[in-house]
């Protein structure tokens, strides 16, 4: 009598925009409980299937560009379309099955971007002359603007794989 082995997890990549990195991370090959983790890993409650080149798929927050962000991502190819919040980042069989990303975490790094936030303060000081009736020199230094602006980010592999559950 030979006894089948369960089929082993599918190797997936993780994109978090807010940090500008991916990890590969493992998901189970049983459909409901892979689904449930692509649930997880990404948080959300609607998914959304997402073709990127070289036969990936990136499954995303279907709802992601509706709520507030703190970074988003793109794919480096598709210059003006974004995409809100956690990706996991997956290949597929001849069935159209998950499987393993069939490129280097590197390769796939080079294929996307994040979009992080950044502030940028514009100084104002204050002098004496601002302050006439005090009758003391006066000089003071304080924000008097904020700038936002989006920066590109290549993302950071970051390996070992996450071993902490979603």
């Amino acid at each position: 009598m030979t006894t089948q082995s369960a089929p082993r997890d599918v190797r997936a990549y993780l994109l978090d925009p807010a940090t500008a990195a991916l990890r590969t991370i493992t998901l189970p090959r049983d459909r409901a409980a892979h689904l449930s983790a692509l649930y997880r890993w990404v948080g959300a409650h609607h998914l959304d299937a997402v073709s990127l080149p070289d036969d990936l798929t990136a499954f995303v927050d279907d709802e992601g560009l509706l709520s507030p962000q703190s970074a988003v991502w793109g794919v480096v190819s598709r210059p003006g379309v974004i995409y809100a919040g956690r990706a996991v980042i997956l290949g597929h069989d001849d069935d159209g099955e998950p499987a393993d990303p069939p490129a280097a975490i590197e390769a796939v790094a080079a294929l996307l971007v994040a979009f992080v936030p950044v502030i940028h303060t514009e100084l104002v000081t204050i002098t004496a002359a601002t302050f006439r009736d005090l009758g003391a020199p006066v000089s003071a230094t304080r924000a008097g603007l904020f700038k936002l602006s989006l920066e590109r980010r290549p993302l950071r592999v970051i390996e070992p794989p996450a071993s902490l559950s979603p």
